[in-house]
């Protein structure tokens, strides 16, 4: 980092984050990280590898979407299914 962007790199980028960039890349084979440029050091990784971590996993909107829409589907799965029956009913009596 400090060839390409200068030796004041962090200074010019306070919001950078390494945990969350670790977090996200995963680790590698070997303990190196997919990322260039030596942008986190590896006193940097130890100290993200060894902090706690919270027991609850963070749910994206996606997630959050998805669940409510196939709870959504479910409702309407429900409804039709009511339907079908009415209907089997009907052509029965006929």
């Amino acid at each position: 980092m400090e060839m390409k962007y200068g030796p004041n790199w962090k200074s010019e980028h306070p919001n950078f984050d390494a945990a969350v960039i670790y977090d996200n890349v995963g680790r590698m084979p070997h303990g190196k990280l997919g990322l260039g440029d030596e942008a986190i050091s590896i006193s940097e990784k130890e100290a993200i590898k060894t902090r706690k971590r919270s027991a609850h996993p963070i749910v994206s909107a996606r997630e959050k979407r998805l669940e409510r829409d196939i709870e959504n589907l479910r409702k309407e799965n429900s409804i039709l299914r009511g339907v079908e029956h009415v209907v089997r009913v009907m052509v029965l009596l006929l």
